[in-house]
């Protein structure tokens, strides 16, 4: 598999995990901000890749979370770190 593969697939699981923290419900997300990343191992197309994901406030005003998300692919390819954030607005569910 190319290095352009393993890159492709490594961003699709990324971008996955992303969505799945964007879904929860809002308590459930507002409770991971402040957190140490979670860490999860995924296998695609053979090969394990690590998720790290993390939750921290977006701005000062606590109404919208930021998702930030780190892939790091296997041994062979361990140069290769992909990161992505995403941002949920809370609609004035944050904490001040």
């Amino acid at each position: 598999m190319s290095q352009r593969t393993y890159r492709a697939h490594g961003y699709a699981a990324l971008a996955q995990a992303l969505d799945a923290w964007r879904q929860l419900p809002r308590h459930e997300l507002i409770a991971l901000v402040g957190l140490p990343p979670s860490t999860s191992v995924v296998q695609v197309e053979g090969e394990a890749i690590t998720l790290d994901l993390a939750a921290s406030w977006a701005n000062p005003k606590h109404d919208a979370v930021r998702i930030h998300g780190v892939a790091y692919g296997p041994s062979h390819w361990q140069t290769e770190r992909m990161e992505e954030s995403a941002t949920v607005s809370l609609g004035g569910e944050g904490k001040a």
